[in-house]
């Protein structure tokens, strides 16, 4: 007879392997419920190991949830054998760790869709060898993610559809990263360009968000290079200081590609200086844009300014322009009324006050004086002139 005092204790166990015995309905039910009783009442903050063979029969569902569980609890080995597999599994993988990653000879991870790697350090080719056992992998994250004692590393898979990249680390490796997929279809990169990556045989991709945080004298060329493969997006997201970093290269022998696919495109840049950076050479390789938005704001640092040359895009297909952050300042209404002028084809314009600078009476003011503006300009272009108020002072 076990005492009292020691019932309880496997409830603590960072160690849990479940594997079905005898197959027959009633020994199948009393598995299934063994093991979803035992996960509920496992208190342990940290798995270090659940390890799961059954047959999966009509229950993908609930295996997922158990899997699910013990992912969010911090598992470090994950060793699953699902058998009567009917159709893909749909699971997802989190590891996070700050030490190398070490891989069996043999990966084969059949059902995984969706995995996020944290701080992961990958030796050698351990990433080519880990991808390469995920054949219906389809998003992909590596946040913090460095490699050692390699030269030219390949993120690649034949279902790959989503690729987020976040590296700001300040290693001194600075490999080439080779990105391809013919299904890819959304790329997303944060950090500061130490490494050289470089997007090859995507034709797919169709959206993009790239924000270069690091010194833009030093990775101008890399900025430009990992543009060029983005030639054939349909929606592009660039920060403040990618457009600081593709400015660099404006006198160098790394030119822009042409954006013939790109129709929409959105500037995420604090209060952008529209005299000066890439952002219109972007617009002159851009034939077929039709929506353009600055979602934080705009500004000028000469006193006079026009659009010259005019883009393509500005007399046959761009249609919306969108400002955010609106403060109603000179600079601001300048490019209003020249971008109003110069855009020939366009069906509406669209001004979001700054909510944090305008409160209450004043900017009430502010806006009317915005407003009494387009009211003075053509009525073939005022027209297109939408002011959207704030809403708590709509009603004064």
């Amino acid at each position: 007879m076990i005492s009292k005092r020691w019932q309880c204790l496997w409830m603590s166990l960072p160690e849990l392997d479940f594997a079905q015995g005898t197959v027959n309905k009633k020994a199948r039910s009393v598995y299934m419920s063994f093991v979803g009783r035992a996960l509920m009442l496992c208190n342990s903050t940290d798995i270090k190991k659940f390890s799961l063979s059954c047959d999966l029969l009509c229950d993908e569902l609930r295996i997922s949830t158990w899997i699910f569980g013990t992912v969010r609890q911090n598992v470090e080995v994950l060793d699953l054998c699902l058998l009567l597999l009917t159709k893909p599994l749909i699971l997802i993988l989190s590891l996070q760790m700050c030490c190398n990653l070490k891989l069996p000879s043999v990966i084969s991870l059949s059902s995984f869709k969706i995995m996020t790697l944290t701080h992961v350090m990958f030796p050698d080719h351990a990433i080519d060898q880990l991808l390469s056992g995920c054949p219906i992998l389809e998003n992909l994250t590596l946040d913090e993610c460095y490699w050692e004692n390699v030269t030219s590393v390949s993120i690649s898979g034949p279902t790959l559809r989503t690729l987020v990249v976040y590296d700001f680390l300040d290693d001194k490796n600075d490999c080439q990263v080779l990105v391809s997929g013919t299904m890819l279809k959304s790329f997303v990169y944060e950090g500061k360009l130490k490494r050289k990556y470089c997007l090859l045989d995507s034709p797919s991709l169709e959206d993009a968000c790239i924000n270069v945080d690091g010194d833009q004298s030093k990775c101008a060329i890399q900025t430009c290079k990992l543009m060029r493969g983005l030639s054939n997006v349909n929606r592009l997201v660039m920060s403040s200081s990618t457009n600081q970093a593709l400015s660099q290269t404006k006198e160098s022998l790394d030119p822009l590609p042409m954006f013939h696919k790109l129709k929409h495109l959105e500037v995420n840049v604090e209060y952008l200086d529209m005299s000066y950076g890439a952002l219109l050479d972007v617009l002159q390789n851009s034939p077929f844009l039709t929506y353009l938005e600055f979602t934080k704001g705009i500004d000028l640092e000469v006193d006079h300014w026009e659009l010259d040359p005019i883009p393509p895009c500005f007399l046959t297909y761009l249609k919306v322009i969108k400002f955010g952050d609106f403060l109603g300042l000179e600079d601001e209404r300048i490019v209003i009324r020249v971008l109003l002028q110069k855009a020939a084809v366009l069906e509406r314009m669209t001004i979001h006050w700054s909510e944090e600078e305008f409160t209450g009476v004043e900017g009430f003011r502010q806006q009317m004086k915005v407003n009494a503006e387009v009211q003075v300009l053509p009525k073939s272009i005022k027209k297109l002139c939408y002011l959207s108020h704030l809403a708590n002072v709509a009603a004064l």
